[in-house]
């Protein structure tokens, strides 16, 4: 297992934080209600992550949801995560769920009782598995990020 570690935010410029604060700035600009975030250089940047689960790539494999008026949610192996990366997440806000919940809470964003969501994804840089997540509704905001 590769483990999970924080780029300092005086190294990365600014924090988790204010990456998502911005993130929600644009989502509620396109009246989207969730960002999908699957490319994992993507979920690095956006969370201040690095790791070593692609050779010569510090990055983690990892889906991100950024919510307009919700959690942030990291889908990621716990076994991962040190407690210094757990508390830059809880300080971020960030919630954590095991790695293969990611699909099914996707699809559920255009399922669920509460109403279809708005989903946004960028269209080159996410993956397969998460436009057959959204199914034939697909996304409603395909634009890049």
């Amino acid at each position: 297992i590769s483990l999970t570690r924080v780029h300092p935010e005086s190294v990365a410029g600014i924090s988790a934080s204010e990456k998502l604060a911005a993130v929600r700035v644009e989502l509620e600009k396109e009246g989207a209600d969730v960002f999908v975030v699957s490319a994992l250089d993507e979920v690095a940047y956006l969370l201040n992550l690095r790791g070593g689960d692609v050779a010569r790539t510090p990055v983690v494999l990892a889906y991100a949801l950024v919510e307009r008026a919700g959690p942030t949610v990291l889908f990621i192996d716990q076994d991962k995560l040190t407690a210094e990366v757990s508390a830059s997440l809880a300080d971020a806000r960030v919630e954590v769920q095991p790695y293969e919940q990611a699909l099914p809470v996707i699809a559920s964003l255009i399922t669920s009782d509460e109403g279809s969501k708005k989903v946004w994804v960028h269209p080159e840089r996410t993956n397969f598995a998460i436009f057959d997540a959204l199914g034939n509704a697909g996304p409603k905001v395909c634009k890049p990020s």
